[in-house]
C-alpha cells in the first residue's frame, strides 16, 4: 500500500499520461514526464502536485528521466510527428521555462550534465554540447549510429552504445570517436564507470573496458539478458537480469 499516488495527466483515455522515464527526486520533490509531453512537480511527502508543464508541439511526448541542473530541471523532449526535439530547462519551483535548445531531431535519451554543459544524444546520429548557462549550441559530435543511451561522462569521455551494434567512447576535447567495440546491445540502457573501467550490458553479457582504448578486460556471461550496472565504491558491480536473480560480480568479472 502506498502512501499517496497522483494522476500525472490532463488527459484521459488508452496512452494518456503514460510514463516511460524515471521520476527525479530533488529537494522534496518528484519531477516525472509523461507520453504527452507534461512533466509533473509533485511534493514528495503530500502527493500535492505543485506543478506541471506542456511542451509544445504536434505529437510531443517526454522519455527522457530529468535532470538537476545549474538552473533547473533539465530533460530531453521528443515530437514525434514533427520528428524533432528540445533541451528544456524549467525552474524548479515554479515550472516556469527557462531555456530551450532546439535539435534537428527528437532527444529521446536522458541527457548528461558535466561541467556547466549538458549533453544530449539525438537521433540525428548526434550528441549535442549545450551550454546550461545560456542554453548555446557549443558543439555536436557525430555518432556511428542513433541512439537512446544516457551518456555517461568520465576521465574527458563520453561513454555509450549506438547504433544497436557498438559500445563506444567519445573524446570530448577534440569531438572525435576514441574507440569503438562492436557489441550486439540494446542502445536505451546506460553504462557505468569505475575507476579507468566502462561496463556495458550487452546481451547477457557485461563487458568491462578500459576507459581509454577500449580493450576488453572481461566478459561476464548470464543466461538471460542483463539490466544496467551500478558499481559500487570498492568496484563490485552490481545487476539483475531477465531470470531475476539480483548479482555482484567483483572487479575481476567474477560472480561473488
Amino acid at each position: 500500500k502506498g502512501l499517496w499516488k497522483v494522476m500525472c495527466t490532463t488527459q484521459r483515455g488508452a496512452g494518456h499520461g503514460i510514463v516511460f522515464c524515471s521520476p527525479l527526486i530533488h529537494d522534496g520533490m518528484v519531477y516525472i514526464g509523461n507520453r504527452i509531453g507534461q512533466l509533473w512537480a509533485v511534493d514528495f511527502e503530500t502527493g500535492k502536485v505543485k506543478w506541471h508543464w506542456q511542451e509544445d508541439g504536434l505529437k510531443p511526448e517526454i522519455y527522457s528521466s530529468p535532470k538537476v541542473g545549474e538552473l533547473g530541471i533539465i530533460f530531453g523532449t521528443v515530437d514525434q510527428k514533427a520528428h524533432r526535439g528540445h533541451v528544456v530547462c524549467l525552474d524548479a519551483k515554479s515550472g516556469k521555462l527557462k531555456g530551450r535548445s532546439r535539435t534537428s531531431r527528437e532527444v529521446g535519451a536522458t541527457v548528461a550534465l558535466f561541467g556547466g554543459n549538458v549533453y544530449a544524444p539525438c537521433k540525428d546520429r548526434r550528441i549535442y554540447e549545450i551550454e546550461q548557462a545560456t542554453g548555446k549550441l557549443l558543439r555536436q559530435f557525430q555518432l556511428p549510429g542513433t541512439t537512446h543511451c544516457t551518456p555517461t561522462i568520465a576521465m574527458g569521455f563520453a561513454f555509450l552504445m549506438a547504433g544497436g551494434d557498438k559500445s563506444l567512447a567519445v573524446d570530448l576535447i577534440t569531438g572525435e570517436i576514441a574507440w569503438e567495440v562492436e557489441t550486439l546491445c540494446e542502445d536505451k540502457v546506460a553504462v557505468s564507470f569505475w575507476n579507468g573501467r566502462v561496463f556495458y550490458p550487452v546481451g547477457r553479457f557485461l563487458r568491462a573496458f578500459d576507459a581509454v582504448d577500449g580493450r576488453e578486460a572481461w566478459a561476464f556471461e548470464a543466461e538471460h539478458k542483463l539490466t544496467p550496472p551500478c558499481v559500487a565504491a570498492d568496484g563490485a558491480v552490481l545487476l539483475t537480469g531477465r531470470d531475476r536473480f539480483f548479482r555482484v560480480i567483483d572487479k575481476n568479472g567474477k560472480q561473488i
